[in-house]
């Protein structure tokens, strides 16, 4: 049997989940893949990262008034849900709402860093190649539920002000929801005669409870550490998945 060279296996452009050996077996039987949800990465850094990028977004938009209330609302939030929940998990009811499950590859189908710390060494693990145009699906009881979606294949990103800008781009799309939805409650509460604070019911806070969450699920799925830059990662994505 010939060889391939790693120049030839470049040129297919797969892309190469390293596992060891033992994975392999259980992919082959199962056939399946199985993603981690992204809050439970083996790496600390990684939702931590992504929290930096977040509060700075966020500090960042609360100086533009258009998104002040919003930023601001946001930044109070995340400080109660890491008093009652922690920092990494500070979402409730997270695993039900908005979840975000990735499944991870490197562009390169012979990276040491990868083989390094995800195979069990090069001598007992594997480079699995996937074309990244061929379709996948999720299984189990979630398989037919039309709210649960696959995103393409997409790469990580490694660049602190890339996550800065890739951050405040998605949390303006959630604040100008915000700003929509504060219309509206302003406008219920003139009509009641009720000017005062809004309340847990007001749809301003469904926006923090639902579409927020949300957001930064997306932005921890591709904000990595950039001492993890030289594995060239791409994931695919699983999200809304929903009660």
């Amino acid at each position: 049997m010939s060889r391939t060279s790693i120049k030839n296996l470049r040129a297919r452009g797969l892309v190469w989940h390293y596992t060891t050996l033992e994975a392999l077996h259980l992919i082959l039987a199962s056939n399946t893949l199985l993603a981690t949800e992204v809050s439970y990465q083996n790496d600390q850094r990684e939702p931590e990262t992504a929290c930096e990028a977040i509060q700075k977004g966020l500090r960042q938009l609360s100086k533009d008034p258009t998104y002040r209330d919003f930023a601001l609302g946001a930044l109070r939030w995340d400080q109660l849900e890491r008093e009652q929940h922690g920092f990494i998990r500070g979402r409730s009811g997270t695993l039900l709402s908005s979840s975000r499950f990735i499944f991870c590859a490197s562009t390169d189908p012979d990276n040491l860093d990868a083989w390094r710390t995800y195979s069990g060494g090069s001598q007992t693990g594997c480079a699995i190649g996937l074309d990244p145009d061929a379709p996948l699906g999720v299984i189990g009881n979630k398989a037919e539920d039309r709210s649960v979606s696959l995103a393409r294949w997409s790469d990580v990103i490694y660049n602190r002000r890339h996550h800065l800008e890739f951050s405040v781009t998605k949390l303006k799309a959630v604040g100008d929801l915000w700003n929509a939805e504060n219309i509206a409650d302003v406008s219920e509460q003139e009509e009641a005669g009720n000017a005062g604070p809004n309340s847990d019911t007001d749809r301003t806070f469904a926006v923090l409870l639902l579409e927020y969450p949300e957001a930064v699920a997306e932005i921890t799925a591709v904000a990595k550490h950039r001492s993890f830059r030289d594995e060239h990662e791409t994931r695919i994505t699983s999200r809304c998945l929903r009660r």
